[in-house]
């Protein structure tokens, strides 16, 4: 086995349309093992008779909802991005069937996918990785998901802008005192590997 999919997850409703997307590609892969990454524990809007469950659990029931018979990965542990990322990394360095994993296509929300990018590169660089960004208007969400997809995607859009442009001051400014950008402190305190 060569390739995995991470998928990351954002709230309940943007994990599911995330996590039907994946099904999508999945689809024409069926043995790729699929870790769907996120800890974020909260009751889901409408269904207050529904179990609490982690973002993480909450895609994996979407998954096994639609039959899918690839080996699912549940990381229930991380809070953020960078999280999302080590512990995944974490995962597939602990998992017997997924240590010969050479490529990982991350799926995520198409405008915050900038932050996953610098991340991913720091946290799992020495793999090859693959962007799958989630559409905007994805063909198997309801009205709702996609009304609701649209409004995350705008407003991550939005916040991604605003955050990037301080993070790039804040880079500079490391560069600046001659440090080097993989031991950018933002970066350091989540994941500090040995070179």
């Amino acid at each position: 086995m060569n390739n995995l999919m991470l998928v990351l997850g954002c709230g309940i409703l943007e994990s599911k349309r995330r996590a039907k997307y994946a099904l999508t590609l999945a689809s024409a892969e069926p043995n790729i093992p699929i870790i769907l990454t996120g800890g974020l524990s909260r009751k889901i809007p409408f269904l207050q008779s529904y179990p609490e469950m982690t973002e993480a659990r909450y895609m994996q029931s979407v998954l096994e909802k639609a039959g899918i018979s690839n080996p699912i990965y549940p990381e229930e542990k991380a809070n953020n991005t960078a999280q999302n990322l080590l512990f995944s990394r974490k995962l597939i360095e602990s998992t017997r069937g997924l240590q010969s994993v050479r490529e990982i296509r991350i799926v995520d929300g198409l405008f915050h996918m900038g932050r996953t990018r610098y991340l991913a590169e720091i946290i799992l660089g020495d793999y090859s990785l693959k962007e799958l960004p989630v559409p905007m208007l994805l063909n198997r969400s309801s009205l709702l998901e996609k009304c609701i997809g649209f409004t995350m995607e705008s407003l991550s859009g939005t916040l991604e802008i605003i955050a990037r442009k301080k993070n790039e001051r804040a880079l500079e400014n490391w560069r600046r005192q001659g440090y080097r950008s993989k031991d950018f402190e933002g970066v350091r305190m989540f994941y500090n590997r040995q070179e």
